[in-house]
């Protein structure tokens, strides 16, 4: 398990700084035993698997989420930028209309 694994690696990073522990299931050991083992009742050790299979969940379901998050992101810009193109052609069109024409050659003001 993870959080065994991690409480291994403290273990052996504090044992250097102090061994004066009172508690000698937190004493320097070369290997984390398992939760199931003596160390941890059954009772902690079945309620630490279940948190831990609880935050497994929790973060796939934030991954799934973030998936689905970044695909209508990918949506909206999509949508965003067609609105953007179609309103620049309308523009495009209103500003040629207000733009005065210029006389075709050979075509003066008549007097």
């Amino acid at each position: 398990m993870i959080w065994m694994e991690a409480a291994r690696s403290s273990e052996s990073a504090s044992s250097s700084s102090s061994d004066s522990s009172s508690d000698s299931t937190y004493r320097t050991h070369h290997y984390s035993p398992p939760a199931s083992s003596s160390y941890i009742p059954d009772s902690t050790a079945r309620r630490i698997d279940s948190l831990e299979e609880g935050v497994y969940e929790r973060l796939r379901d934030t991954g799934r989420r973030q998936e689905e998050i970044r695909a209508e992101a990918q949506g909206w810009r999509h949508e965003v930028i067609s609105r953007i193109d179609g309103s620049e052609q309308k523009l495009d069109a209103t500003l040629s209309l207000l733009q005065p024409s210029t006389p075709s050659p050979g075509r003066g003001p008549s007097t």
